[in-house]
């Protein structure tokens, strides 16, 4: 008929005039149109039975809403205005005709307003709406959960303006929900607030001493506005401040105490509290390098519990000495007549410490074992130790056999708490530090093993991995003194090291999987960075990945010869052929899988036909290994003199002999020019020349 759809209701009135016309039927389950469905009736009925419909005006709009769904519009606020009802995807006024309280009620308590203070207000002052009008003549018991269930069932038929001047209109009590915030400066929960009103103060974790609270208003849109929280911030550090200036012998216990409460209480590092960084800082120096002992285990507590609150920051606390003053503590604490065996663990970090005979160290060393909370991207392996460390029987035997050595073991789990090393790696496991007080091994000249620790990771192992330790002296991680021994598992490997230090374990994240989806292909892995394939009948496929989905990975090179990249997922990238059947590549190519985050690994893809059968081919995935311009230099200079059995040490890509073998080298390449100047001179006498 050229009306809207939206809005259009069936209904039974018995109020529109009859017309003595044949009586027709629907036929069951018709799917034509409605007048091919509809055949003559001969039973008769009356005019109660006639079918009636009632349509809205062809500019109704059609919007999606649920049928029964309230809405409040016109008002000043989202509690207050001409209430409307959804029917059949259009929103419609209700006739303020017998609309009283229980009317209003079920309308607030539909849209989660407060039931207590509704106030029934007219409507014609207003915006007026340009919609139909569908509820008129309402009777609700103010139980029925929407105005549709209220009797007379008939919406679509009124009898009010139709210019909605006699729209009802309602206000009720709104609020903000209760929330609770998580903020640098502890978790403040916020109760339910009307609109336009202050919420209660929250006092700051600190305004035990009536310094300070946080204020948040509620606005007309029932949306909490942000937090005032100045008075915390400033609370916080003047009372770090206080605890600070009044630090002495008498009450370091409890000054320590209130301090970790107090740091306990941020939950992240920003811009407005940084200052608290610094008064940790020198609080843990005051300790470390006052005459105020540190001989009670719970002050041990304390400190480390402070420590535990910075590394769930998860943020690179800029100045290491917040971690080196802590281990100083630490060894402080162990010079103490009072000291006792210590096994504090923290979500974030966990101390051990205990005193050993000498005796028993030069005969056994020492192990220590700790297994971590789950991190994300562990694959943890079950029994096995996250981070393990034994101290070699060799680095004791200076030892005196009377005396005893206090050992200190951490593991931090914040792999941020030191700079990363490049833009290439990550530190992919826990920082594990141990240390023999009043005992020094470090000698990056030594052939002793002095440790050797086993570190869990969240990666797969791959040949970029490598054992670091921070140098402090540098500011920097470095690998001198540290090799590696690959563990029993995919995620774990072992280190050993001639000194004692802040360990780690240093990869390139980026993961290289060889998959031949099709075909008899017979392929082995040569050696870790290599794999061969034999008899390709179908194609292969290289997958790219990293290990978390924030990092998205692309595969670079030339992919001409049937070769082609696509996308598997944002962490993840395929590297394949574009045929079923045959291979038609490049005789060789390097390609590049390069990672958002920085990361790059390369590969190179090598294919040989058989001379006597074009059909099966030889195929070899090669990881191109990265090397220094001064590693290809030494190698260069030793190959071309074809002297290499003649260097005392081996060629490696450590830092710590570089310096030691550039000179060696540089005398080699000396004598043997001489000698070679002598033999050129003497075969030449000879009327030979080589």
């Amino acid at each position: 008929l050229g009306f809207s759809t939206a809005g259009a209701v069936a209904s039974k009135t018995e109020q529109f005039s009859e017309a003595n016309l044949p009586m027709l039927k629907k036929e069951q389950d018709c799917n034509k149109s409605l007048v091919d469905c509809l055949t003559r009736f001969t039973l008769g009925c009356t005019a109660y039975e006639d079918a009636e419909a009632i349509c809205q005006a062809k500019q109704t709009d059609e919007v999606l809403c649920s049928d029964g769904a309230m809405r409040l519009e016109g008002g000043v606020d989202v509690a207050e205005g001409r209430v409307q009802v959804c029917l059949n995807n259009a929103w419609g006024g209700v006739c303020d005709t017998y609309f009283g309280i229980e009317e209003a009620t079920i309308v607030c308590r539909q849209l989660n307003f407060s039931t207590n203070g509704i106030q029934i207000i007219n409507g014609a002052g207003l915006q007026k709406p340009s919609g139909p009008i569908f509820l008129d003549r309402l009777r609700c018991s103010g139980t029925e959960t929407s105005l549709l269930d209220c009797p007379p069932s008939t919406p679509g038929l009124y009898q009010c303006n139709k210019n909605h001047s006699s729209d009802v209109a309602v206000s009720c009590i709104a609020f903000c929900d209760e929330e609770i915030e998580m903020t640098p400066y502890g978790n403040f929960s916020w109760n339910k607030t009307l609109l336009e009103m202050y919420a209660l103060s929250i006092p700051c974790p600190c305004s035990a001493m009536g310094l300070g609270e946080a204020t948040r208003y509620c606005n007309s849109k029932r949306v909490w506005e942000r937090a005032n929280y100045s008075q915390c911030s400033t609370c916080l550090e003047m009372r770090l401040g206080q605890l600070l200036d009044n630090l002495d012998s008498s009450n370091v216990l409890s000054v320590t105490s209130e301090f970790s409460q107090l740091v306990a209480t941020f939950n992240s590092i920003e811009e407005q509290n940084m200052g608290t960084l610094h008064q940790v800082e020198e609080f843990l120096k005051q300790l470390a390098t006052s005459s105020i002992q540190i001989d009670m285990p719970e002050i041990i507590e304390g400190i480390v519990g402070i420590l535990d609150s910075l590394l769930s920051w998860q943020a690179n606390i800029t100045s290491q000495d917040v971690m080196e003053l802590s281990e100083d503590l630490l060894e402080k604490y162990g010079t103490s007549s009072n000291f006792r065996s210590t096994n504090i663990s923290k979500p974030n970090v966990a101390v051990l410490g205990e005193r050993v005979p000498s005796s028993q160290l030069k005969s056994s060393g020492r192990m220590f074992s700790h297994n971590r909370s789950p991190q994300n991207g562990d694959n943890a392996v079950d029994d096995s130790a996250d981070v393990s460390i034994i101290l070699q029987k060799e680095a004791f035997q200076d030892f005196s056999q009377q005396s005893t050595a206090t050992i200190f073991f951490a593991v931090y789990d914040n792999p941020q708490l030191y700079p990363p090393p490049s833009d290439q790696t990550v530190i992919a496991s826990a920082i594990a530090s141990t240390s023999v007080v009043d005992a020094t091994f470090e000698d990056s000249t030594t052939d002793i093993i002095t440790v050797q620790l086993s570190l869990r990771h969240g990666y797969t192992r791959t040949m970029y991995d490598k054992c670091v330790y921070w140098n402090r002296n540098e500011g920097m991680w470095d690998s001198a003194g540290c090799r590696l021994i690959p563990g029993a598992y995919h995620n774990t490997q072992s280190c050993v090291c001639n000194h004692l230090t802040d360990f780690a374990l240093e990869v390139n994240p980026i993961q290289i999987n060889i998959e031949v989806l099709v075909g008899n292909a017979e392929c082995s892995q040569r050696q870790q960075e290599e794999t061969y394939c034999v008899n390709i009948a179908a194609f292969f496929v290289l997958k790219c990945s990293y290990p978390t989905p924030n990092v998205s990975v692309d595969w670079l090179g030339d992919f001409s010869g049937d070769l082609y990249s696509e996308k598997e997922s944002n962490a993840s990238a395929l590297l394949r052929t574009g045929q079923e059947v045959g291979i038609s590549l490049k005789s060789e190519g390097i390609y590049s899988c390069v990672a958002t985050s920085g990361q790059t690994r390369q590969i190179k893809i090598t294919v040989e036909h058989e001379p006597e059968n074009d059909s099966k081919h030889y195929v070899r995935f090669s990881m191109v290994q990265e090397m220094s311009t001064d590693y290809n230099l030494r190698i260069l200079q030793t190959a071309m003199l074809g002297f290499v059995t003649t260097l005392k040490k081996t060629v490696s890509l450590d830092n710590t002999v570089g310096v030691n073998l550039k000179l060696e080298i540089l005398l080699t390449l000396l004598a043997i020019t001489m000698n070679c100047l002598i033999l050129m001179m003497t075969e030449q006498s000879k009327g030979v020349v080589k």
